[in-house]
């Protein structure tokens, strides 16, 4: 299967480093000139945010294997308020309706959920001949674990870290929102990819070396040049690995009501062609104590 899990976990983030406005910015909002304005600016972003509801178009191509999978589908993510020491409780769901591999299209027979309650990564996978259930805890009891805390899960996203922080990790750069892109120009999807680099500023993160165990050796990430809403973000894999990752959030809304069916888990009954997984997954020996910033959880999906 697929590492997708932490993926989507990762797309939400980006969601997340959004300013709660959707108008053009005010004459004090912070201008993005430089590679540390951009990277000062995420640092503060998404302080008024609540909840985000998106359209989200993913495609993972490997030259290796050559394949392509789609998923496209909707996308929500919670967040709860700050407690006493700033911590957030995340949580997210994506509801995947289309599957396209290497062209062609499995709507009809395809749908997967993934949720993350802030413990659980559940996935429920509903087709007549392919009905899947797995459970799979990411937090000890009574411990925190931010799957989200860049370089860490499969698409590594700047949010809730300092500059300083990325920058340990990361040469960051601001390129022109074409570079990089110039063979996605011609392709069947370019209509959506364009959604990402349109009137949009483009940092690229390029990891410094292994010492941090990154799961990318490139991040490209397309944010709007106005309102500073994520649009797109491509990475590449590290350590040899072909894997070229492309996903796009459109159409965002922020602070809506989240349908409470949307993030339900309840385990399907036995039988009925279900298939179950439920793992307690331990977690990485040097996970450290919660400071409110996160701690780091080895990528498991």
């Amino acid at each position: 299967m697929i590492k997708w899990t932490l993926v989507l976990a990762a797309a939400i983030s980006v969601a997340a480093a959004a300013p709660a406005r959707d108008d053009a910015p005010s004459e004090d909002t912070q201008v993005t000139e430089t590679v540390d304005d951009l990277l000062i600016a995420l640092e503060t972003a998404g302080r008024d945010l609540t909840s985000v509801h998106a359209k989200i178009y993913w495609s993972r191509r490997s030259e290796l294997e050559g394949d392509e999978q789609v998923r496209q589908g909707e996308f929500y993510f919670a967040q709860d308020a700050p407690a006493a020491d700033g911590y957030r409780r995340k949580a997210f769901a994506a509801v995947f309706d289309s599957l396209i591999i290497d062209g062609i299209k499995h709507s009809d027979s395809y749908h997967e959920r993934v949720v993350f309650d802030g413990t659980w990564f559940t996935q429920i996978r509903d087709a007549l001949d392919d009905r899947y259930y797995e459970r799979r805890r990411v937090a000890p009891e009574g411990q925190r674990v931010d799957p989200l805390i860049l370089g860490e899960g499969p698409l590594p996203i700047p949010i809730g870290q300092t500059r300083e922080s990325i920058l340990k990790r990361y040469e960051a750069e601001l390129l022109d929102p074409m570079d990089g892109v110039e063979d996605l120009v011609g392709d069947p999807s370019e209509a959506v990819f364009a959604l990402g680099w349109t009137d949009a500023m483009q940092l690229r993160l390029v990891a410094r070396d292994d010492s941090f165990n990154d799961s990318f050796s490139e991040v490209r990430l397309w944010y709007d040049r106005t309102t500073l809403l994520p649009r797109m973000a491509r990475t590449r894999q590290a350590r040899g690995g072909d894997a070229d990752s492309i996903l796009v959030l459109h159409s965002v809304a922020r602070n809506i009501e989240i349908p409470p069916q949307v993030m339900d888990t309840t385990e399907p009954p036995d039988g009925e062609g279900w298939v179950k997984n439920i793992k307690e997954d331990s977690i990485a020996s040097d996970v450290k104590p919660d400071t409110g910033e996160g701690t780091e959880s080895e990528d498991r999906s």
